[in-house]
């Protein structure tokens, strides 16, 4: 099983050109590999917000026990205005 993953873009008419230019200068072995290291650069360069985004989520496995005040508290909170009591 192969350790990588297969994704599929289009590019516009002229991206081709210049990918294929770097590659035949020997930039690159490829164009898969001008496009992996290109993807790589891009998720370096917006590390901090990928690692802001994990911190943000939140995960709890099992349960949780919340008081009744909380409860309300949320429900008060995420309530529309509008809607019946």
């Amino acid at each position: 099983m192969s350790d990588t993953g297969k994704i599929t873009i289009n590019l516009s008419v002229v991206d081709p050109g210049p990918i294929d230019l770097l590659v035949k200068a020997g930039f690159y072995a490829n164009c898969t590999d001008l496009i992996r290291t290109a993807i790589r650069n891009q998720i370096a360069l917006h590390g901090d917000a990928v690692k802001q985004s994990v911190a943000r989520k939140d995960c709890a496995l099992g349960a949780m026990g919340y008081s009744r005040r909380t409860m309300e508290r949320l429900r008060a909170a995420y309530r529309p205005s509008s809607a019946p009591t």
